[in-house]
């Protein structure tokens, strides 16, 4: 690996201009009801048919404990070897996905100048622009990408390129920056007044999880498929058992064999705990009576340790929350001391943080699940593949690191858990003893003078960078209510184009212009695909907000609308031609590498109005669940929303110096929102209102 690492500065230009990677899911343009249509979640019965009569658990055993990534999917696989995806469901289309197109150079150039031109300043700018984009080397380039397309057997062009430059090379905090989080819905089976409520939530939730990771481990859960076409299952490998590893220049990504390990982490005031979760011989959950047991354990443990002066055991949660590179450099002082406590913390299934905190809006929830405040940052491990946080009030959040896997198959775990309560759990243990005990056991509690003396000077050095960073972010979470999904449907829009033009129509009162916004759209339909780009920008999105600014609505209400829809219509053709590998970004993403591989300079990715187009002030992103992230311009905001049936959520979070940027936007959403359905209301009467 020394050669891939060797590259890493020259890349380090084109990691700045593709963050906006770092935040995003893969757009759900694609409509809820399909998607439910491809995973039928209600079929997922804990049921005898799932064991394997081999080995209790139908885990296949992997050749090796563990395989360390550098987020190439084909080697990983082949270190799996062949037979690990034989008669498995979830890898039953594997074999027969086609591979991640390279788009045709002319159509991207022609999709690159309609949401390019209009962001030029002046005429001399479209000029230089429409000239750099003819450059015949842009040809040669191309070219040389077909070429390589057409050398990767077995994997996709781009995701080597994608996950190591966008991700694995990418230093700045996880937490911030790279990391994305849920808002997972009520338990309304359990009584948030409950002193219980936390512990309760949290072993309901390591009951769900543990049952959708034997159908993931196993292979025995169903292949995801959107309108009849199977979606890669690529990511869930790193699902479960996985963390990444800070290294430098570029991290590492370790994934555990999960049929050797039965355990999983819990996080209380900092410490960290390991806690079998499943039985060992099964992979079956515990008790729900046993897991709450045993996180009471860890939670007296914690606070025990937390008062004894005399018991100093380090918070190295902390250091997750660098920059990549400081964190690799601890953790190798750190390594001769508790190397193995960090091989538990790595290898196990999932963690679970437990917060002393009871938030209620949305704003709370979503400030301590972004991350964790200055109360409660400390207690995570953002390198976690996944983390889970429970309140004392019963509010449940996940964190999803994002450098293997995106937010689609997170969501589907979250669905799975909203799909059972505490109080079903509850009715099940009756087929387990009674009598069966669980054991925790503290981590990194060493009395290594050399080991404390250390960690806590490393703690004092970047603890003021630790708070800074917190302090640097602002965030604005909120449902607007006035209407849905439904109410937009009615009136033949597209959901989520329909609110990608109110952002538009509100990021132009917001800046005072039209900016460059990036919406990701999933392209697992294609072997080891991620992730495309859908540019809202377009003249026709311009047009509509121009008229919704400057026009008389209720006198020009019929025109407004027809623009509305024809800005709309762009928009889900777009986002149609970017799913099906045909956007323009990761195209000309792929050209700068091979420029930069072979020393080019070319002089469209010098160019103001390329630049401005890539320069993504508003980074957007929407799932069927309440998600959030971070802004990937540090002028701009980050934007995810949640259109459900009769309300939509959003979440936007900005830097804090922007004089409430997170919060005027957020206003600004709203009252745009507002406005479109007083378009309706006052335009065309003969349609449905909203």
């Amino acid at each position: 690996m020394r050669c891939i690492r060797s590259s890493a500065s020259r890349y380090r230009i084109l990691i700045q201009r593709t963050r906006s990677s770092l935040h995003l899911f893969p757009c759900m343009v694609i409509r809820r009801r399909s998607f439910r249509r491809g995973m039928d979640f209600d079929s997922f019965e804990d049921d005898e048919s799932t064991k394997s009569p081999s080995n209790g658990h139908g885990f296949t055993r992997w050749p090796t404990s563990k395989i360390v990534s550098y987020g190439d999917y084909r080697a990983d696989e082949e270190a799996l070897g062949p037979s690990y995806f034989d008669n498995k469901k979830l890898y039953e289309y594997q074999a027969s996905l086609p591979k991640l197109p390279v788009p045709s150079l002319e159509q991207s150039i022609q999709k690159l100048i309609e949401s390019s031109i209009p962001l030029a300043k002046n005429e001399n700018e479209k000029k230089s622009f429409l000239r750099a984009v003819r450059d015949p080397k842009l040809k040669l380039l191309h070219q040389k990408l077909v070429e390589k397309k057409d050398s990767c057997t077995n994997t996709s062009w781009l995701s080597l390129w994608w996950n190591q430059m966008c991700y694995l090379k990418y230093r700045d905090p996880l937490k911030i920056f790279v990391s994305y989080f849920f808002t997972l819905d009520d338990d309304h089976s359990i009584d948030p007044v409950d002193p219980s409520a936390g512990v309760k939530r949290a072993a309901s939730i390591i009951t769900a999880i543990s049952k959708f990771r034997k159908k993931v481990c196993s292979g025995d859960l169903p292949q995801e498929m959107i309108r009849n076409k199977p979606l890669c299952s690529a990511a869930y490998k790193y699902m479960f058992n996985a963390c990444r590893i800070p290294e430098s220049p570029m991290d590492s990504y370790t994934i555990y064999d999960p049929s050797l390990y039965s355990h999983c982490i819990i996080a209380h005031k900092g410490f960290f705990f390991e806690m079998d979760f499943v039985d060992k011989r099964t992979h079956d959950p515990l008790p729900i009576h046993v897991l709450e047991e045993s996180i009471r354990k860890c939670i007296d443990i914690a606070t025990e340790a937390s008062e004894n002066k005399d018991r100093n055991i380090l918070k190295l949660g902390m250091f997750t929350s660098l920059n990549r590179d400081d964190w690799a450099e601890i953790r190798d002082g750190l390594l001769k001391d508790v190397k193995e406590d960090l091989e538990v913390l790595q290898s196990g299934a999932m963690l679970i943080c437990i917060d002393d905190d009871s938030p209620s809006s949305r704003k709370e929830c979503a400030e301590l699940f972004w991350h964790g405040g200055k109360d409660f940052g400390m207690n995570r491990w953002f390198d976690k593949s996944l983390q889970f946080i429970c309140t004392t009030n019963g509010k449940a959040g996940l964190i999803g690191e994002h450098s293997m896997m995106d937010g689609m198959p997170t969501f589907n775990l979250c669905r799975f858990i909203h799909n059972s309560t505490y109080k079903d759990y509850l009715h099940e243990q009756k087929s387990f003893s009674e009598d069966t005990a669980v054991p925790v056991r503290i981590l990194f509690d060493r009395t290594s003078v050399d080991f404390l003396n250390f960690g806590q000077l490393k703690i004092n050095n970047y603890i003021n960078a630790y708070y800074n960073l917190v302090n640097g972010y602002d965030v604005a979470a909120d449902d607007y209510k006035g209407y849905g999904s439904h109410q937009i449907k009615a009136l033949s829009y597209s959901p989520d184009a329909f609110v990608q033009q109110a952002i538009q129509l509100a990021s132009i009162k917001a800046f005072g212009r039209s900016i460059a916004t990036y919406e990701s759209t999933q392209v697992r339909s294609f072997l080891h695909g991620r992730t495309e780009t859908t540019r809202s920008v377009s003249q026709s999105s311009i047009n509509f907000s121009r008229a919704m600014i400057s026009s008389d609505r209720k006198k020009f209400a019929t025109e407004i609308i027809g623009r509305l829809k024809k800005a709309t219509v762009d928009h889900t053709n777009y986002s149609r031609s970017a799913s099906k590998g045909l956007g323009c970004d990761r195209l000309f993403f792929g050209l700068e590498v091979v420029a930069a591989d072979n020393d080019d300079r070319i002089c469209l990715f010098e160019s103001d109005v390329y630049k401005r187009s890539k320069k993504w002030l508003i980074s957007s992103s929407t799932l069927p669940i309440p998600p959030g992230f971070g802004p990937v311009d540090d002028m701009g905001v980050g934007l995810a929303y949640f259109i459900d049936d009769d309300s939509i959520y959003f979440c936007v979070t900005a830097r804090s110096d922007h004089r409430g940027l997170a919060e005027k936007m957020l206003s600004l959403l709203f009252k745009t929102l507002n406005e479109m359905k007083d378009l309706h209301s006052k335009g065309n009467h003969s349609q449905s209102k909203l």
